[in-house]
């Protein structure tokens, strides 16, 4: 069950309107609490019904991380963005079904990952919408568009974003989830499906020891590429890096 004070809250982003339209987005990264206040606005939005204001909620706030990451994984625009709007297809769909037993973002990027794959091989979008998501199409456009005018902007590490297509899929995807969009390693195993989410936690503990090993030799690697082209000097390396 969830607080009143959740419902107060979702009450408070009705009255405040434009808050979380799309496109008017918010920073969000990797700030627990806040991600914790989205997930509880969106349980509470879902228990008043209200399927739109739920969704919204979350696209506006966690949808641009996704569009982030869509790019990087594939590199190609009207990919992106095909697989963009099946991911939010998908998320809409199942949002009222969504059972919770791994964070909001955890699963967004679980069905980030398959529109993804879907898209890069070129599959048609398949997905059976109810009557009122038709009306946010241009939306999701939109969205995708200011976010994907703000990541070219910024976007500074070409060449080594390049340089990922030299590792193998997996790797590539472990890589952007942890360096570029900060997800815990817990989140990383379900999404790179090494555990479900009712996994006992030392399976998890091990998935988890089994990612960071992964991680830290598919960096290795894009290092030693970097270095070969002069990108970067040789340099000790920390955790997460900057790649």
């Amino acid at each position: 069950m969830h607080s009143h004070g959740s419902v107060i809250c979702v009450r408070s982003s009705v009255r405040l309107g434009a808050r979380y339209e799309l496109g008017k987005t918010c920073k969000v990264g990797s700030d627990v609490s806040t991600r914790t206040q989205i997930e509880s606005d969106v349980q509470a939005a879902l228990d008043l019904g209200d399927l739109h204001l739920a969704a919204t909620r979350a696209l506006a706030s966690l949808g641009p991380d996704v569009i982030r990451f869509l790019r990087a994984r594939l590199r190609d625009h009207s990919q992106a963005e095909e697989a963009y709007l099946q991911f939010c297809e998908n998320f809409w769909v199942g949002l009222p079904a969504f059972r919770w037993e791994s964070n909001l973002r955890t699963w967004m990027f679980v069905l980030a990952r398959n529109a993804a794959t879907r898209a890069a091989r070129k599959r048609p979008r398949e997905v059976a919408l109810e009557t009122g998501y038709e009306n946010k199409v241009q939306e999701l456009h939109a969205q995708f568009r200011t976010e994907t005018a703000r990541y070219m902007r910024t976007e500074v590490k070409d060449r080594m974003r390049e340089l990922r297509q030299n590792l193998d899929e997996d790797d590539q995807t472990l890589l952007i989830l942890r360096i570029d969009r900060k997800l815990e390693w817990s989140e990383l195993a379900v999404v790179m499906g090494e555990v479900v989410a009712d996994t006992s936690e030392i399976e998890r503990n091990r998935a988890a020891a089994r990612l960071r090993s992964r991680f830290q030799s598919a960096k290795k690697r894009l290092r030693a590429l970097a270095e070969a082209e002069g990108l970067i000097r040789p340099k000790s390396e920390s955790d997460d890096g900057v790649m």
